[in-house]
């Protein structure tokens, strides 16, 4: 049985072709991580810059409900409340 031209190019660069796409998917893999690091570290980042303009006093966060106002971290579960 005579088999295909496309088939015969396959079987004779088959190995070429699973290293190819091993690097793309490795490619992937690595620019993937470093889109979640770097939203991680953006994240955290801001969180310290805000943390230390309201330890200096500049910046104050206030309960909605009650007025008063409240520590960071009471501030980060009032706003995940408020985004859902």
């Amino acid at each position: 049985m005579k088999e295909s031209k496309v088939k015969v190019w396959f079987e004779e660069n088959k190995d070429k072709i699973c290293a190819e796409v091993r690097c793309i998917s490795w490619y992937a893999f690595g620019f993937g991580l470093a889109w979640f690091v770097n939203g991680k570290l953006t994240e955290y980042r801001c969180a310290l810059g805000i943390a230390n303009l309201h330890e200096k006093g500049l910046m104050k966060f206030c309960d909605p409900a009650t007025g008063m106002e409240v520590t960071i971290d009471k501030a980060v579960e009032i706003s995940k409340k408020m985004r859902k």
